[in-house]
């Protein structure tokens, strides 16, 4: 089977290529399959984040183009619309600069950012009228939430941009109940609320979620990203994840999800870092030489999407 970026490739170049029947099917099949990446992401939301996220792609407008022609050429197309809604949040996480060691996720966006916001919600939304069911349309506006909530909390003008995360969130898990990126995004979301920077109403949403979910799931592996994402915030970083209580629920959630999904090289290495950070030397390099043999005997489907990464560090 190939790998979420290699479909992610041959996305992109179909598209590319005006081959937007062939883009369709290869998205529906991948909704259909329910297949997951090896850490556990739903495997369509993947293929299409990988494909319209690469920088070589994203700042030229010949895609853009192509994905004109293609909701121009079937304005009945819920994927088509749902394809150019993540293709303008790329632009958007890139503008906002949600990856790692940049820019918070709590600063409000700008106008190019409130007005490329716009866009995506727009078309999502018309996604969603078409098919209510999408869950590439629903994920995508789920995404939009916490942007959305920040433009409404930053400048009121804007509500128009605020985004009914729970009742988006309730749609798409009636979809796909133990969606990863549903539960990431909800919880990126409640973070983005959060005025205390205690991030217990994430945890505690995390938590719940975890022990309901059944026992392949990937979705403990939130409470640990969690917590690394409220040391994050903290001047006591080390000493926060250092808490006996908070290193157990890392190390406990971790490895009820690696057991399950031992090619998942990052989970592997984010327990070696946290390990390294709290002076667990000889566990950090047993964790570490476990993701490094892991990503050569499998090496498909290790890099995250950058939207997964655009929340937690």
């Amino acid at each position: 089977a190939n790998s979420f970026e290699a479909d992610g490739q041959q996305l992109r170049t179909w598209i590319a290529a005006g081959s937007f029947s062939r883009a369709e099917q290869l998205l529906n099949q991948a909704v259909k399959s329910d297949r997951l990446t090896d850490n556990g992401l739903d495997y369509a939301d993947a293929v299409l984040v990988s494909a319209v996220s690469q920088k070589d792609v994203l700042f030229t407008p010949q895609l853009l183009a192509r994905l004109n022609q293609w909701v121009t050429q079937s304005p009945r197309s819920s994927m088509a619309y749902a394809v150019r809604s993540y293709f303008t949040q790329s632009y958007l996480w890139e503008d906002m600069a949600l990856e790692i060691g940049k820019r918070s996720l709590k600063c409000p966006p700008t106008d190019d950012d409130l007005e490329r916001l716009g866009i995506s919600l727009a078309d999502a939304s018309i996604a969603l009228s078409l098919d209510a069911k999408n869950p590439l349309a629903l994920t995508s506006k789920l995404r939009l939430g916490k942007v959305g909530a920040l433009a409404q909390n930053g400048q009121a003008q804007n509500g128009k941009h605020a985004v009914a995360v729970e009742s988006v969130f309730q749609a798409l898990i009636a979809v796909k109940p133990d969606s990863f990126q549903a539960h990431l995004e909800k919880a990126s979301y409640l973070w983005s609320q959060d005025q205390s920077g205690s991030g217990q109403a994430a945890l505690s949403f995390l938590r719940q979620a975890a022990a309901q979910a059944p026992a392949d799931s990937a979705l403990p592996m939130l409470v640990p990203m969690m917590h690394i994402q409220i040391a994050n915030h903290r001047a006591d970083y080390r000493q926060y994840l250092s808490q006996p209580q908070v290193w157990q629920e890392i190390q406990t959630s971790s490895e009820r999800v690696v057991a399950q999904h031992p090619n998942a090289v990052p989970y592997w290495s984010m327990l070696a870092d946290v390990a390294t950070v709290t002076g667990r030397t000889e566990l950090a390099r047993r964790y570490q030489h476990i993701a490094i043999n892991r990503a050569v005997t499998h090496p498909a489907d290790q890099t995250w999407p950058k939207m997964m990464t655009s929340v937690y560090k």
